[in-house]
């Protein structure tokens, strides 16, 4: 049976429950976190997180406003 990889979303939410714990998010911790994952894969989604997190960050903020 082939074993299917980790998600975006996975990744996504393994990254902001480090962060909210106080840790910065790396492809070692995340794949600790998550029990799986290849380390292009979740190096890939971790980008794509990176990429995006200003952007949620402002969203956030202006809701708060």
């Amino acid at each position: 049976m082939a074993r299917k990889g980790v998600t975006q979303g996975q990744v996504n939410q393994a990254a902001d429950a480090l962060v909210t714990a106080g840790e910065r998010p790396t492809v070692e911790r995340i794949r600790a976190f998550l029990g799986s994952g290849s380390p292009n894969t979740v190096t890939r989604w971790l980008e794509t997180w990176w990429q995006a997190l200003g952007g949620r960050l402002d969203a956030q903020q202006a809701r708060l406003s």
